[in-house]
């Protein structure tokens, strides 16, 4: 019997030490990596801040990213496949210059306008995963990014929308209560006063 409790011991320390070293590798992969990006390249740079960005606030500050404009870039993408492969399959039956098939153009110069002139320099879209209870404000928090060619200038615009709950569930234009624009400009530190 003293034999069964000592395995059964060395058994359960043995456990308990998995434990511990599996939890420290958790902490340990859950730590931060360092960015490693070129600092001369403005458009890695540009990159790896708009990542960090949807990144923190998705994780640290509790917001939940609305993914509408990436669903709907989505959904024009594989339709856009789909005419393409029923365009090509087509061309079988009858020779190319009859069944050439705009459609495929169409749908990726729409996407492309949609990039352009709706969804513009948008890297996040969303709204807190916690809100207060007795509030019946509610917001939503829209992130614009932009640089400039050849500047060292990364302009940051948080918008807020704030509105209403009572308003929210209704889909009247008047919904939007209060709307808030704060922008930041910082410089990458290009002009360092380095002599080359």
């Amino acid at each position: 019997m003293t034999e069964l409790t000592k395995s059964i011991q060395e058994i359960m320390e043995t456990e308990e030490e998995t434990v511990k070293t599996s939890t420290t590798t958790e902490t340990k992969q859950q730590e931060e990596e360092p960015i490693k990006v070129n600092k001369w390249n403005l458009s890695d740079l540009k990159n790896a801040c708009d990542d960090y960005v949807q990144k923190y606030l998705t994780t640290k500050a509790q917001y939940r990213q609305h993914h509408t404009h990436t669903d709907f870039k989505l959904i024009l993408g594989y339709l856009s496949c789909v005419f393409a492969l029923v365009g090509g399959s087509y061309t079988y039956v009858t020779p190319f210059q009859e069944s050439k098939d705009m459609t495929y153009l169409t749908l990726n110069a729409i996407m492309i306008a949609y990039s352009l002139f709706v969804e513009k320099d948008t890297i996040f879209v969303g709204s807190p995963l916690v809100t207060n209870k007795d509030s019946e404000s509610y917001h939503k928090l829209s992130i614009h990014t932009t640089t400039k060619r050849y500047s060292d200038i990364y302009n940051i615009t948080f918008e807020v929308k704030h509105t209403n709950d009572a308003s929210r569930t209704s889909s009247s234009p008047s919904s939007t209560k209060d709307s808030n624009k704060y922008t930041i400009s910082r410089s990458y530190g290009y002009n360092c006063g380095c002599v080359w």
